[in-house]
């Protein structure tokens, strides 16, 4: 095994093939003690020492259980989580871990593409999935938080005007729509605020002390990729033409989410 510091305020660690491990600078940074950074390391020893390429492939799902762990007690009983963007990784994780390790009690409302439907309804999590330009679906007359995995701004201002003041939280946390901004504005409901995980790991490592988030995310992580292996089929893509290609492809919404893709630039 060999551990590299990449100069990057990225908050994350990344297991390669041939036993390296890349740390990146923003972890050290965030993290408050040494068994912090050494709980992210024994994760990812794991998965060089396993080679399980299911885990690789759900290694987003650190993110959403973080997201879904630390949103856990936002909501209550009368409370709806529209999580756009459900079908990308971030997204079906943050599903499953508000269903399965919160204490959240109210309805998960999917949004994403028709294409999408199939896969979505067969992971089981989401209460309710509405389809882009199907929003007035959306029961408006429940306090509402908004996960937006997106950002597509027209899409944000759309919920926020139809919810008005039951639009209690709204949340931005990735681009699917990369090609749209989330936009601006004055909006009814809760003033929009961007997920920044570092403050949101101060907070719980207060609450629980320090390193328990991330055994928490990682144990859910390793839970969500063993109950999707049935529904992801990994791929591997080397050389920097194919990696190429098939980021091209993602950005054109041509990749099925069915598809894990591992990518190397070596060939």
């Amino acid at each position: 095994l060999r551990v590299s510091v990449v100069d990057n305020q990225l908050v994350n660690a990344v297991a390669l093939p041939g036993g390296q491990v890349l740390v990146f600078r923003g972890l050290l940074d965030a993290a408050e003690t040494p068994e912090e950074v050494a709980g992210v390391l024994a994760h990812e020893f794991g998965h060089v020492i396993n080679r399980d390429p299911t885990r690789g492939v759900l290694r987003t799902a650190g993110t959403a259980g973080i997201i879904g762990i630390m949103l856990g007690d936002v909501f209550g009983a009368s409370v709806i989580a529209a999580a756009s963007g459900v079908s990308s990784k971030t997204g079906f994780g943050m599903a499953a871990f508000l269903k399965s390790e919160t204490d959240f009690s109210g309805q998960i409302i999917g949004l994403t593409s028709p294409g999408n439907v199939a896969f979505v309804e067969g992971l089981g999590d989401c209460r309710q999935i509405v389809t882009y330009g199907n929003e007035g679906d959306i029961d408006t007359s429940k306090k509402s938080v908004y996960v937006d995995m997106s950002g597509n701004g027209e899409l944000r201002n759309k919920l926020h005007n139809m919810l008005g003041e039951n639009m209690v939280r709204s949340i931005g946390v990735g681009a699917t729509h990369w090609e749209e901004r989330r936009g601006g504005g004055e909006m009814p409901g809760a003033k929009p605020e961007f997920f920044f995980a570092p403050a949101q790991i101060g907070k719980r490592n207060a609450e629980w002390g320090p390193g328990v988030l991330f055994q928490k995310a990682y144990a859910a992580g390793a839970t969500l990729a063993a109950r999707t292996s049935d529904n992801l089929n990994v791929e591997f893509i080397k050389g920097p033409e194919a990696a190429r290609d098939i980021w091209l492809d993602m950005l054109d919404n041509e990749v099925s989410p069915k598809r894990g893709i591992m990518v190397s630039l070596k060939g």
